[in-house]
């Protein structure tokens, strides 16, 4: 689920990212990754999550993954969302053009529908 977002880190080339953050060239950069990764959209990622777009609100820095589960929550194994928030965040704060974006306010969330549920993760880089 973090391969549709991820590529943006190749995109950006920045001696200092976290003093001379450009919000602008991000936008853009982002909203080039999410055009491509929504070519995909409605793609059955595997037998159960399918991917249903993503989305780029520059004004309120905001970067949304959306995928639908073709299963209720309750019926996937384990402990799921904690699994899924740990890896959302480790896959986004450990780059350094993610966390460098997500530092300088921008957010970048996962949003899973399920038949019966809809499930938000954010990540928080600390």
């Amino acid at each position: 689920m973090h391969s549709l977002l991820i590529p943006i880190a190749a995109l950006l080339v920045a001696t200092d990212l976290e003093n001379s953050f450009d919000h602008s060239r991000f936008c853009y950069e982002a909203t080039e990754v999410a055009q491509t990764a929504n070519r995909d959209l409605g793609k059955w990622l595997d037998e159960f999550t399918r991917h249903d777009g993503v989305a780029v609100d520059c004004d309120a820095r905001a970067i949304e993954t959306k995928l639908f589960v073709r299963l209720a929550f309750k019926d996937i194994p384990g402990n799921w969302r904690d699994r899924t928030n740990f890896k959302w965040n480790e896959d986004y704060c450990n780059d350094p053009a993610w966390q460098a974006a997500i530092n300088h306010q921008w957010k970048v969330s996962l949003t899973v529908t399920s038949v019966d549920e809809v499930e938000r993760f954010r990540a928080e880089c600390h």
